[in-house]
């Protein structure tokens, strides 16, 4: 636990998960941009000499198709669940009116 604010009236602290924040979407968002130009690097490279025989290029992008799909997929959930959840769950001891405030999402 980490104070945030601390007066006369009370203690703020927060969870203990506050100072790692971001790192994961760091990680997120260079994966997901990474892959996705990647792929799009694939796509442009292959659909012009597409024959629709199953040939090396198509092989290339089929492979490529199932490998990064998924992995930019993955890497815009993470993105997501990083990027637009709560930054902290702050826990607010008020001395005054002793009481305890807690952040819940519901």
């Amino acid at each position: 636990m980490k104070v945030i604010t601390l007066n006369s009236h009370y203690l703020e602290l927060v969870d203990k998960y506050y100072s790692a924040k971001g790192f994961g979407g760091l990680i997120a968002a260079i994966g997901f941009f990474g892959f996705s130009l990647f792929y799009l690097v694939v796509l442009i490279g292959t659909i012009p000499y597409l024959r629709w025989k199953f040939s090396g290029s198509e092989k290339e992008l089929l492979i490529f198709t199932l490998m990064l799909v998924p992995a930019i997929l993955f890497s815009f959930k993470l993105l997501k669940t990083e990027w637009f959840a709560w930054t902290h769950y702050p826990i607010r001891f008020d001395r005054k009116n002793r009481l305890v405030h807690v952040f819940r999402l519901n």
